[in-house]
């Protein structure tokens, strides 16, 4: 039984955002080298059954500084919140998400009430929603937790942890 394998990727990369689908690790935004400033579009996926790398549907923005991503395993979507982008170092408070069958971005009808970036995201299958849990806001540490409801895309704010955590 293998536990950990080293996985070959063609470019280097940080502070990108990593999930899992199927069989396919899939990795989204980041920072390039020379890209100091600058965050990428990029999204890869790593299909361990053939063990190659698959070039992912360009995101409609640049997310740089840890951004968050995560399967929404009921409508086989992927969405992506958070991060920065290059000319306003603020944090990103759109949520984008696509279908990985129709490969088509699009943003959901609300955004976040917080840009954030290092924050998380968990998908809750039964509600068919997502909750998105601390994070920074470019200066802070932030502890709101935020529900995103996968069916209108509506954003609420669910109150606050004790501790800020990023």
């Amino acid at each position: 039984m293998v536990f950990w394998q080293n996985i070959p990727y063609d470019t280097q990369t940080w502070d990108h955002c990593m999930t899992a689908h199927e069989d396919k690790l899939i990795v989204v935004g980041g920072t390039q080298p020379g890209w100091v400033n600058q965050g990428v579009k990029k999204m890869a996926m790593y299909d361990f059954t053939t063990q190659q790398w698959l070039t992912g549907l360009p995101l409609m923005q640049q997310r740089r500084q840890k951004p968050a991503c995560v399967m929404n395993t009921v409508e086989n979507a992927l969405y992506v919140s958070g991060g920065e982008h290059f000319g306003a170092l603020d944090s990103i408070e759109k949520v984008s998400l696509t279908n990985i069958a129709s490969q088509a971005w699009e943003y959901i009808a609300h955004n976040l009430t917080i840009g954030l970036y290092g924050h998380v995201m968990i998908y809750d299958a039964v509600d068919n929603t997502i909750l998105v849990i601390g994070g920074w806001d470019h200066s802070t540490a932030r502890n709101e937790i935020q529900r995103i409801d996968c069916e209108t895309g509506v954003v609420t704010a669910m109150g606050a942890l004790e501790i800020a955590v990023a």
